[in-house]
């Protein structure tokens, strides 16, 4: 003011300000873009996962998935800008707690058929990290991606 130069003229005249503007508006969008991706992998994980409940699927199509599924995961918990605060969204922890009840009564219900201890463990062990991964994944479900 005390110059009579508007904030305008001076931004123009300013070309790297403009500049690394311009590089924060790209790689936010590139985290958008990179956000739907593993939104869209995370969301077909938790299909293969739910279906292979019901139907047979082959093994490698499991791992596939599970693969998928953990680099869906850290790419969205690495990405997510706001994430859902359970305590305000109520139908997001209900969707949570219904996938940790659902994944976990599927867990327990197909029981272990081995005698030896040590595969009972390991098959128990990978059991509560697979109802872990699966939970976490519908933490995500309410967030769409690529919102403003």
């Amino acid at each position: 003011n005390k110059y009579n130069v508007s904030l305008d003229e001076l931004m123009k005249e300013d070309i790297e300000l403009i500049e690394h503007f311009e590089t924060i508006d790209h790689s936010l969008n590139k985290q958008k873009i990179l956000y739907a991706i593993a939104y869209v992998a995370n969301a077909l994980f938790l299909l293969v996962s739910i279906f292979s409940n019901y139907m047979h699927v082959l093994p490698i199509y499991k791992v596939t998935a599970l693969i998928i599924g953990m680099i869906a995961l850290f790419v969205l918990f690495s990405t997510v800008q706001q994430p859902v605060n359970l305590y305000t969204n109520k139908w997001a922890l209900l969707a949570i707690v219904t996938a940790f009840m659902y994944f976990l009564s599927n867990a327990i219900f197909k029981g272990v058929t081995s005698t030896n201890i040590d595969e009972q463990a390991g098959i128990y062990i990978s059991a509560g990290l697979r109802v872990l991964l699966l939970t976490s994944s519908v933490h995500f479900i309410p967030q769409l991606p690529l919102r403003k």
